[in-house]
């Protein structure tokens, strides 16, 4: 059967093939989330714990965590919560292109709770020009802030931009990234009954080769370009899963006090017979920093 695709998480049913490894003869669906089912997140409350699907709450104290670069984006009203972002600069953040954001959008840059953060406004959004919509292939894009802090402001904030990486690393090679740190305010719950968390939450990820990862994904009529993204989350030990509106959230790895991202959430595929957000069994998959971060660059040094 075709696969049809949703706001969420909600698509038609596919077979797996019987020679996959995980989740065999199930029926799956492909999960992401956008500006047009945002979650309306004003009744959190400032005692409430939430979480990612799996991984733990960021503490308040905390210091040299995503709290330091992560960026939520709401609507215009400040209330509706869709989707997540890294802070690249004073003026720039990148999120997912699938997240249609749009001038006006509000964004809460930094600080451990949903509504915690420097409020600004987006000025301007460029995706990238490769950016396939049907297949989220190069699903990334550069968000400019509206009247922005200075770089000042944003270090008195102890805000620390994220590093875009740029090692160019294979699957084949013996010195690769084997284990990433994800981050976000998304659903809490692998049932995705929860409109989302209202404290940061993060957690690990281990890389998954496409050879494994395709046998599930072909499976699904979606376009790929594997040397762009990056694989994740099938080890059946894994305990952290992406979930709705954990999309433009950040795949990375902290060296010290750097945070070098390596990826773009981009989208998840979940059982139609189990969690809507399963945390292991099933891919994860990215926008591959390191093949788009000359185009960011680019965006950023044309003072766009």
């Amino acid at each position: 059967m075709g696969l049809r695709r949703c706001s969420t998480a909600v698509a038609a049913a596919v077979a797996i093939s019987a020679t996959a490894a995980v989740a065999a003869a199930q029926a799956v669906s492909l999960g992401d989330a956008t500006r047009a089912n945002p979650v309306d997140v004003s009744s959190f409350k400032p005692s409430r714990s939430g979480r990612l699907v799996g991984g733990r709450v960021v503490g308040p104290n905390e210091t040299n965590t995503a709290a330091v670069f992560f960026t939520k984006i709401f609507v215009p009203n400040g209330l509706g919560f869709f989707c997540g972002g890294s802070l690249l600069d004073a003026r720039h953040v990148l999120t997912r292109a699938g997240c249609l954001v749009q001038a006006g959008d509000v964004l809460r840059i930094g600080g451990v709770g949903i509504f915690d953060g420097l409020e600004y406004t987006v000025g301007a959004v460029a995706n990238h020009p490769q950016w396939d919509a049907a297949g989220d292939l190069y699903d990334v894009a550069v968000l400019t802030i509206a009247d922005p802090p200075t770089t000042e402001e944003i270090a008195s904030a102890g805000l620390v931009p994220v590093r875009l990486n740029g090692w160019q690393w294979s699957e084949e090679d013996s010195a690769k990234p084997e284990t990433f740190s994800v981050a976000g305010f998304g659903a809490v719950d692998a049932a995705a009954t929860t409109g989302g968390s209202p404290q940061l939450k993060v957690g690990e990820q281990s890389l998954t080769p496409w050879a494994t990862c395709k046998a599930i994904t072909d499976q699904i009529p979606i376009p790929l370009a594997i040397d762009a993204q990056v694989c994740t989350n099938m080890d059946a030990s894994g305990t952290t899963g992406l979930c709705a509106n954990d999309m433009g959230g950040p795949l990375y790895i902290t060296y010290g006090t750097v945070h070098q991202l390596f990826g773009v959430a981009s989208y998840w595929v979940a059982s139609l017979e189990g969690a809507v957000c399963p945390t292991a069994g099933l891919p994860n998959v990215f926008t591959r920093v390191e093949k788009v971060r000359t185009w960011v660059w680019g965006v950023l040094q044309a003072g766009w």
